[in-house]
């Protein structure tokens, strides 16, 4: 039951990473799409 539980945490917290990090490139993206408009 234990290793079970932290094995489903352990892919809970992975696809955590995965999202943040897809949505910083998305915003890093934006922001260099933007970027000219701001200057």
């Amino acid at each position: 039951m234990e290793q079970c539980l932290q094995r489903d945490w352990q892919r809970v917290v992975e696809y955590i990473i995965k999202d943040v990090s897809f949505l910083c490139l998305f915003r890093s993206m934006l922001f260099t799409k933007l970027n000219p408009l701001w200057i």
